[in-house]
């Protein structure tokens, strides 16, 4: 809920549990020790939203080869890839573009509809008091041109087809399509190289520049370089930024 995923944008943390407004209904979820518990949300959406099918054994298995990795799982097991809407994703990673999490966080929240959703029809409404800057021109433009079944259809494609398709829409680059495939589409062969990412490639690995990046982690995490994403971020955020 912590790690740079949607949840960080679209949840809001009190103590130690988290809350959203869900379809015009309010809903909270926490961990008690190794007991995810929640209130008003259903087992079905848990199971999805929280991947609880995704085999952890097994990925670990796959990502954990290298020291570092090994040090990631033993400091952050058990964290997990979440599954959310892919409009939400979407827009809540053009809003990151060129920004920090305190403000992303701004940002999406003043997106949020009445019904706790982020609406999709953004493209008509006035979003000045939002503040997105040079993003507001790239939110309004990719939900004018997101139409009925567009991320189905997305989501039936192999990744490299999926990417180039995302990257068509406007304020969507290698990042953020690849945020919005691993985030909400199901390819966690999704690689999203951010400055966090590449600081820890070349501190861990001496792996630098996009290409390079990319090819060692599907060289070295297929079909699960998501998760390998997911652990070195936080694991490179610990080690030299400041833990959130």
């Amino acid at each position: 809920m912590e790690s740079g995923q949607p949840p960080e944008f679209l949840w809001i943390k009190n103590k130690n549990k988290y809350t959203r407004l869900l379809n015009d209904r309010e809903v909270t979820l926490w961990q008690d020790g190794e007991e995810i518990k929640s209130e008003r949300l259903s087992h079905n959406y848990l199971e999805e939203f929280l991947r609880l099918d995704d085999n952890l054994r097994e990925i670990y298995e796959v990502i954990g080869s290298k020291m570092k990795m090994k040090e990631a799982i033993k400091e952050f097991k058990g964290l997990r890839i979440t599954r959310n809407d892919p409009w939400e994703t979407t827009a809540s990673f053009i809003c990151s573009i060129n920004s920090n999490i305190p403000r992303i966080r701004k940002n999406v929240q003043c997106l949020l509809g009445k019904d706790g959703n982020i609406p999709l029809e953004l493209y008509s409404q006035d979003l000045s008091y939002v503040k997105l800057g040079f993003r507001e021109r790239y939110i309004r433009e990719t939900s004018r041109l997101i139409t009925g079944g567009f991320f189905e259809g997305i989501e039936k494609l192999g990744y490299y087809e999926a990417r180039e398709k995302l990257m068509k829409l406007p304020g969507v680059g290698p990042k953020v399509a690849d945020c919005i495939l691993l985030f909400s589409l199901g390819k966690l062969e999704a690689f999203p190289v951010d400055v966090w990412i590449a600081r820890a490639m070349k501190r861990y690995f001496k792996i630098e520049g996009d290409k390079k990046v990319r090819a060692f982690a599907r060289k070295e995490w297929h079909p699960y370089e998501g998760y390998a994403q997911q652990y070195l971020y936080m694991k490179v955020r610990k080690d030299f930024g400041k833990v959130r």
